[in-house]
């Protein structure tokens, strides 16, 4: 009996079988399109949106707190004030426990403390305000014997009170001689200040939160 009409068939048709298994795996394993979903799409699709869903509470949660908390709204910009040692801001708003107010300029400045800096240290005064108004000096800790960095002045800065929100900081060095806040003047001969500013509650929120938007094409 000549089976060779029968072999041909059987060939094809496992030929086929083999043809739609490649491309269901294809299918699973690829994106979601506009003629169907597969489990494997479904599975991921519904990661992505837990995923999602639980940024949006994260950043929501952010929010409320951040509203709620200690912040400032507008930026005081700090330099030196009329005052040559002490520390001028502009005029700003910011949030106390989730309450406005509003601080008029200090073109005079605020005293920065009293410490010396040994010669060619750095050292550094963080500034902050509370619901009364009054902007408050406060020394980094070790001021006294100074930093060879100023990332370190920085990080010897003590976090800012409960119920008061910072408004900046300034670090300073003279490389010819001791500077005493309060009395050097900021724009002395051989001193280096640098003013940074405090965090608006807007730059703030949602700093690690994801921008990139999330497309059909890659769940």
């Amino acid at each position: 009996m000549n089976n060779k009409g029968k072999v041909l068939p059987n060939i094809f048709a496992i030929l086929v079988i083999m043809l739609v298994l490649v491309a269901s795996t294809n299918s699973i394993a690829g994106s979601i399109t506009a003629t169907g979903m597969f489990h494997g799409d479904l599975y991921t699709f519904l990661g992505n949106v837990v995923t999602m869903a639980n940024a949006n509470r994260t950043l929501t949660n952010d929010i409320l707190a951040k509203v709620q908390g200690d912040y400032l709204l507008t930026t005081p910009v700090l330099a030196a004030g009329s005052n040559a040692d002490d520390v001028a801001n502009l005029a700003f708003d910011f949030v106390i426990n989730g309450m406005g107010y509003k601080k008029a300029a200090i073109t005079t400045g605020t005293a920065p403390g009293t410490d010396r800096i040994p010669p060619a240290n750095y050292g550094a005064v963080a500034f902050q305000i509370g619901a009364d108004g009054t902007v408050d000096a406060v020394s980094a800790t070790g001021n006294a014997t100074g930093f060879s960095l100023e990332a370190e002045a920085i990080a010897a800065l003590p976090a800012v009170a409960a119920d008061h929100a910072r408004m900046g900081y300034v670090t300073v060095i003279k490389s010819d001689g001791a500077f005493t806040f309060g009395t050097t003047a900021l724009s002395a001969a051989n001193v280096t200040e640098v003013f940074y500013l405090g965090s608006t509650v807007f730059s703030a929120i949602g700093s690690t939160n994801s921008t990139t938007a999330l497309k059909l094409t890659d769940l």
